[in-house]
């Protein structure tokens, strides 16, 4: 789907590569017309609304082109409504010929005669210039909290258990969505770490114990799968259990 800011820039794009126009300007039609630093002949481009009907979106623009003129010349200002008007359909025909974009723009168009003499004395042509794509109403895409994923994929689930055989047993564990925790082992002797695939135990070290390496004593015991997640399981046990909390620091690579 192509936005309406989108389209802003393609129109904006083609006159600046006209070389018949030398300033772009896309605001509202009062602060064109107070405008004073314009460098003539002039693109505006005023974005004006836009209509769904059924599978049909269409954007409308305003498009005025302009230029000064002297009204002491006979003739000069209907000059100037000749010229912009050709530039008026040197744009419809561009667009027209984008066959291999997601727009048709409209060819019905009427070029009208405009004067002003707010700031300068200029004339030239307005027309309207829409563009029509075909709507998907695909109500899945629409930001709400029923499209959006808020699952949260934990790197590790750990532990103090003896019961790691069901993905209950292991959603049961604390669990972490960083790299680096702590497991307090209480009175026991046998302790988890459930780890997401894409990592592995860099070092597992007993804060309590002088930073004791105990990485060699986590063995692997298997995996386990959830919601297409995969885990794998290391295992420590010992024969005694632990006469005080000591603390498992784990680092994950």
């Amino acid at each position: 789907m192509i936005t309406i800011n989108q389209y802003k820039k393609l129109i904006e794009d083609f006159f600046k590569q006209h070389y018949q126009i030398n300033t772009v300007v896309t605001c509202n039609e009062f602060d064109f017309n107070a405008d004073s630093d314009i460098v003539y002949p002039v693109a505006h481009i005023e974005y004006i609304t836009q209509n769904i009907r059924t599978t049909t979106i269409t954007n409308q623009f305003l498009v005025t082109i302009a230029d000064l003129f002297d009204p002491n010349l006979p003739g000069s200002e209907l000059d100037i409504y000749n010229d912009t008007s050709l530039i008026a359909a040197d744009c419809l025909d561009y667009f027209s010929n984008q066959i291999e974009e997601q727009y048709e723009v409209h060819e019905n168009v009427s070029f009208q005669k405009f004067t002003n003499g707010n700031v300068d004395r200029v004339a030239g042509c307005v027309f309207s210039l829409n563009f029509d794509q075909f709507r998907v109403a695909d109500a899945s895409i629409i930001p709400v909290e029923s499209n959006i994923d808020t699952t949260v994929v934990y790197t590790a689930y750990f532990g103090a258990t003896t019961n790691y055989s069901t993905w209950a047993d292991i959603a049961a564990l604390e669990n972490t969505s960083t790299k680096e925790f702590e497991l307090n082992t209480g009175l026991a002797n046998s302790f988890l770490i459930a780890v997401l695939n894409t990592y592995s135990i860099a070092q597992v070290t007993d804060i309590t114990a002088s930073n004791l390496d105990l990485t060699g004593l986590y063995e692997a015991v298997g995996s386990i799968t959830n919601n297409g997640l995969t885990y794998n399981l290391f295992l420590m046990q010992q024969a005694l259990d632990y006469t005080s909390n000591h603390i498992h620091k784990i680092e994950l690579q």
